[in-house]
């Protein structure tokens, strides 16, 4: 595959006398006359968010000009050349067929060109890459290696709690907790700055809040593995009110913690509320991000719950759904901790209330919100809601109607579901991404760090959903078509299905209720993720296309 290059109008940098050329330290001969500067290119720590550009140029030791017909990139695929105005990023074709230039880039006799390697993280691991410049010299031919790396030892921050809950506290008395900072990276943390910063992000003058004076100034140094406590105080100056829904209204503020993390400043929210009588307080733990993938599961810890006039012996877990449902997910039992599934992309309120041996309830909740992002690439998600299922929310096979989403490759032939002789992709065995076929071969073999197979991520059999199917690298330009298929009914009658679609982790596609029977196949329509284009299928009156799948067409789960 060939890819767009550079013409003669590229700023080929200007010549120098090869004495200066070789006097650079970094400077590494190779045969043929071509030499790069810096031969490894070491990018250090680079935040999420953070594009990073590093110049590299490449002498020309010879009398003679050496052109430069292209190169191949390949590695970590959060790297890019920039050559002028082009910028190709790492990808399976600069890895394997390479960019070869519409015009060879000419190095002068005894003079250099340059061009840059960015990089833009987008996880925090550690990177590496190779870019191998591809060169003639009369009839011959040459190559120069340049070894990328990044992120080697990134700094990590994590605090205990992620929130700092005070609950309900006796108005007028002064309460102090602490916030353990731990540095769970591979390399030092550094810690520059502490603000506390009100609802609105502009620092806190004053309020109920108050950040303790540390024992050591800033800034800290962590190394792996070290943590340092801080300790922050409320002082409740009034009883909380009650909003709306009864539920009483905190003071809250965030407390920002400037460091060199990849995550960048880290933000802990800090809450509480004054009361009359002290009353049972909730606690949550968790060890996840705030911020994960869909089809994660996080474990919610209770036991850090206490009461000054008893024992802890009843937990109320629930979860608001991003779609605002209300999740009960263990109700007055002695459930001290609970294991959630998050996949629907948004944000998810999980609770916790309590209950002491003297019958006292927590005043009000804990809570901890936990976000679900959509994958890079293609994320295709389906939701539905079944009206004749009395009870939506218990699982297991047959507890609720069974939709399945479907993602099909452009090549995919499969069944023939419209009656004109010719198959339209559905079932195919390997190009149709569905329940029976989990995690089909689409794209590169062997090489784990090239995530270009689609994958479906969450099969959901008891209604509801979401079913999720992720592709994180998309063929460039390639057209996949989606639909929604009405498996079984299991006797609660039809649904209604929801999908959305993101490309680049941009919301391409929502739709409105689409209402299915059993056996209907909805074909929503196709998507470009390369171009962030969804296009619906529709019938001429606008209305969705559904086709009525025979039996035989579908095999048994």
């Amino acid at each position: 595959m060939l890819l767009a290059g550079c013409t003669n109008d590229v700023s080929l940098g200007s010549t120098v006398d090869p004495a200066d050329a070789k006097a650079d330290a970094d400077v590494v001969n190779h045969e043929n006359c071509l030499a790069a500067t810096p031969f490894r290119v070491e990018f250090g720590v680079v935040q999420r968010g953070e594009l990073a550009e590093r110049e590299i140029r490449v002498t020309n030791g010879c009398e003679g000009p050496v052109e430069l017909t292209g190169f191949t990139l390949s590695g970590d695929l959060d790297f890019s050349v920039v050559v002028g105005t082009k910028r190709w990023k790492s990808s399976p074709e600069t890895a394997t067929a390479g960019v070869s230039f519409d015009t060879p880039w000419v190095v002068p006799g005894r003079g250099e060109v340059s061009a840059s390697i960015a990089y833009e993280p987008s996880q925090p691991d550690p990177a590496s890459g190779v870019l191998v410049w591809l060169a003639t010299s009369g009839s011959s031919s040459t190559s120069l290696v340049v070894k990328l790396q990044a992120n080697e030892q990134t700094p990590c921050i994590a605090t205990q709690p992620k929130t700092l809950d005070y609950g309900g506290k006796v108005v007028g008395e002064v309460v102090t907790r602490e916030v353990a900072v731990s540095s769970c990276g591979d390399g030092p943390l550094v810690v520059d700055a502490l603000d506390l910063l009100d609802a609105s992000g502009a620092p806190l003058a004053e309020g109920p809040f108050k950040l303790e004076v540390q024992s050591e100034p800033l800034p800290w140094t962590l190394e792996p593995g070290e943590t340092r406590g801080l300790m922050l105080s409320y002082l409740p100056t009034e009883v909380a009110e009650l909003n709306e829904e009864g539920e009483r209204i905190r003071d809250r503020a965030s407390l920002r913690i400037a460091t060199n993390a990849f995550e960048g400043d880290h933000v802990v929210g800090v809450r509480g509320f004054g009361v009359t009588e002290p009353c049972p307080e909730a606690v949550i733990d968790f060890q996840s991000e705030t911020v994960v993938s869909a089809a994660t599961s996080v474990n919610f810890e209770g036991s850090g719950s206490w009461s000054t006039d008893g024992d802890i012996v009843g937990y109320e877990w629930s979860r608001v759904l991003p779609s605002g449902l209300v999740e009960d997910i263990a109700q007055g039992g002695a459930a001290q901790s609970v294991s959630i599934d998050f996949s629907m992309v948004g944000e998810h309120l999980v609770r916790l209330s309590v209950e002491d041996s003297t019958g006292l309830l927590s005043c009000a909740p804990a809570e901890v919100a936990l976000s679900v992002a959509a994958s890079a690439g293609l994320h295709v998600e389906l939701l539905w809601s079944t009206p004749g299922d009395p009870d939506p929310h218990d699982e297991g096979f047959e507890k609720g109607s069974d939709l399945d989403l479907h993602l099909l490759h452009p090549l995919a032939v499969g069944e023939d579901v419209d009656g004109d002789g010719s198959g339209d992709g559905w079932f195919d065995d390997p190009l149709d991404t569905f329940w029976g076929n989990l995690q089909p071969n689409w794209g590169q073999v062997g090489d784990p760090k090239v995530t270009d197979d689609p994958h479906l991520l969450r099969d959901d059999v008891d209604s509801l959903g979401p079913e999720v199917i992720v592709l994180t690298e998309p063929q460039q330009g390639a057209v996949y078509r989606i639909g929604v298929h009405s498996w079984e009914e299991h006797g609660y009658g039809p649904s209604s299905a929801r999908v959305r679609i993101w490309a680049n982790d941009e919301l391409v596609f929502s739709s409105e209720p689409v209402l299915l029977h059993a056996g209907d196949l909805w074909e929503v329509g196709s998507v470009d993720p390369s171009q962030d284009v969804m296009l619906p299928l529709l019938e001429p009156d606008g209305s969705p296309v559904i086709w009525q799948l025979e039996p035989s067409a579908v095999s048994e789960k």
